[in-house]
C-alpha cells in the first residue's frame, strides 16, 4: 500500500503489513491520520497480482467535453490522487484527440511504475477533423509512447 510517498513519507506494502511488521503497521495508521484517517485499499485483479486503488480517477473531463480546462488544475488534481494513494488512472485517446493522454503522460512523468494506466485506443484522426478506427499495433505502440517516462 502507498500512502502519499510523493510528500516524503514512508511507503509501505501489503507484504510489511501481512508480516506482522508493527512498525509498518504504526506507520499505516500514522500516515491515515495526517490524511484525515483515510486509507485507500486496494484491490488485487486477475492472478498475476495487478494491485490497484479500490478508487479510480477518471480524467476525461480534463481535456475535453466539459468546457474549458485548466492544465494547472488538472495535474494538480492528479498529483494529489497518487498522494492520497490512488494509482489507477483512467484516459482515452479520443479524450481531447491524445491530449488527455498527453497530460497524464507529464502528470505521471517519472512516476509511471507507481501507477495503473487504463486506456483505450484505435482512433485516428485526420487533418480534415475526420476519425477513423485503427486497432493496428502501431497504434497502440503510438498510444503507449505517450506515457513513457
Amino acid at each position: 500500500m502507498r500512502i502519499g510517498q510523493s510528500s516524503g513519507r514512508r511507503s509501505s506494502s501489503r507484504d510489511d503489513r501481512d508480516s506482522g511488521d508493527s512498525t509498518a503497521d504504526t506507520l499505516v495508521v500514522e500516515d491515515a491520520k495526517r490524511d484525515h484517517g483515510r486509507i485507500m485499499e486496494k484491490r488485487v485483479l486477475g492472478t498475476d497480482g495487478l494491485e490497484v486503488s479500490q478508487q479510480g480517477l477518471g480524467c476525461m473531463g480534463m481535456s475535453a467535453w466539459y468546457g474549458p480546462t485548466d492544465e494547472e488544475e488538472s495535474l494538480a488534481t492528479i498529483h494529489r490522487a497518487l498522494e492520497l494513494g490512488i494509482n489507477f488512472l483512467d484516459t482515452a485517446d479520443v479524450y481531447g484527440q491524445g491530449a488527455n493522454e498527453q497530460l497524464v503522460g507529464r502528470a505521471i512523468a517519472g512516476r509511471r511504475d507507481d501507477v495503473v494506466l487504463a486506456t483505450k485506443f484505435g482512433n485516428r484522426w485526420f487533418d480534415d477533423g475526420s476519425r477513423t478506427i485503427d486497432g493496428t499495433p502501431e497504434c497502440a505502440r503510438r498510444s503507449r509512447r505517450r506515457y513513457a517516462g
